[in-house]
Parts: structure tokens; sequence; C-alpha cells
């Protein structure tokens, strides 16, 4: 009973870690000196965030946010696979 116990507690946990992604790395700018530092998180007090998110540790290789790739939408004036002047009702015959 334990076993099954401890079954349904840990293959959750184990299930959930399999899908968590990278922290992603920010530039942050110096208040006293305007000095550049590429962290994960805040250097502390002094520094504020200036670019981000990164995914490398020398803040070259730009990521998409989180958030721009949820609400990111498709044109909807223009279909790649139909032309402007396209109707959705086919014609009919002359």
């Amino acid at each position: 009973m334990k076993l099954i116990f401890a079954m349904l507690v840990i293959y959750p946990f184990f299930c959930a870690s399999a899908f968590a992604a990278p922290a992603s790395w920010y530039q942050w700018n110096s208040k006293l000196n305007n000095e550049r530092y590429c962290a994960q998180t805040s250097p502390g007090y002094g520094w504020e965030q200036e670019n981000g998110p990164y995914k490398d540790a020398h803040c070259t290789i730009r990521a998409a946010a989180r958030n721009d790739v949820a609400t990111t939408k498709p044109d909807s004036k223009s279909h790649p696979m139909q032309s402007p002047n396209a109707s959705h009702f086919p014609s009919s015959p002359p």
C-alpha cells in the first residue's frame, strides 16, 4: 500500500518536471557606472533590467518572450495560400 501511495505522489512530480524549461538570460545595466552584465537573475541593488530574454550566457542569441509566443496571431489580411482577389465561394460556370 505504501509503495502504491509513493508511486502516486512521486510519479506526477517527475512527469511535470520533464516539461520544465531553462531560465532565460537578461542584460542588466548598472545605475552607478553604466556597466552591462548578463545574468539570469538580478545582480542586486543598483542594477536594472535592460534587454532580454536571451538563450545564452553572453546575451547574444535572442529568445522569444513567453508572452509574445502565446499572443502571436497570424496576419488576418493575407493568407499564404490565398490570393487577395480570391473568393471563398467557387465561381459559377459561364
